[in-house]
């Protein structure tokens, strides 16, 4: 078996705070993609996709995941955004694989993250799903505070 290529195909690092980032005109030619989220993050209640500006309730997950003490998990089977990390309180990395981005149904997005900047470690695992055509576009947002300035957003693609 090949060992998998990694190549980078957008990065971006906030010079000032932002509420979103978007990865638009998506290169299809990779099996996979990979976006990884760094730096402080801000004191975002949850970090979230919108594939292909797809608002609908289109999306669903299952997820686990932990805040200082307590621990959660559930499910979502039908909702407006990809959630892919939550409670990033500070500093923190994310890192989101999504699988066989190129077809059109079935898409798997499978996102796991940690922090602890804040003083409150934090972590978790999301499993998500989104049917809408192949991925073109990809944008990345806070659904409560802005990510701060210089945090870096990067997108690679992975060869098969």
């Amino acid at each position: 078996m090949a060992t998998p290529t990694y190549t980078l195909i957008q990065t971006t690092t906030l010079g000032s705070s932002a509420q979103s980032v978007t990865f638009a005109t998506i290169d299809q030619s990779f099996a996979d993609l990979v976006l990884v989220v760094s730096g402080d993050l801000g004191s975002s209640g949850s970090m979230v996709c919108t594939l292909n500006g797809d608002t609908g309730s289109n999306y669903r997950y299952n997820f686990m995941d932990w805040y200082s003490f307590s621990k959660n998990g559930g499910y979502s089977a039908s909702t407006s955004s990809l959630r892919i990390a939550q409670q990033m309180n500070g500093g923190g990395v994310v890192i989101a694989n999504f699988l066989d981005y190129t077809s059109y149904y079935h898409k798997s997005v499978i996102s796991r993250y940690a922090n602890g900047a804040s003083g409150n470690m934090a972590g978790g695992l999301w499993a998500s799903q989104w049917n809408g055509g192949p991925i073109t576009n990809l944008q990345v947002a806070s659904n409560d505070v802005a990510f701060s300035a210089g945090a870096v957003f990067a997108i690679y693609g992975i060869e098969a």
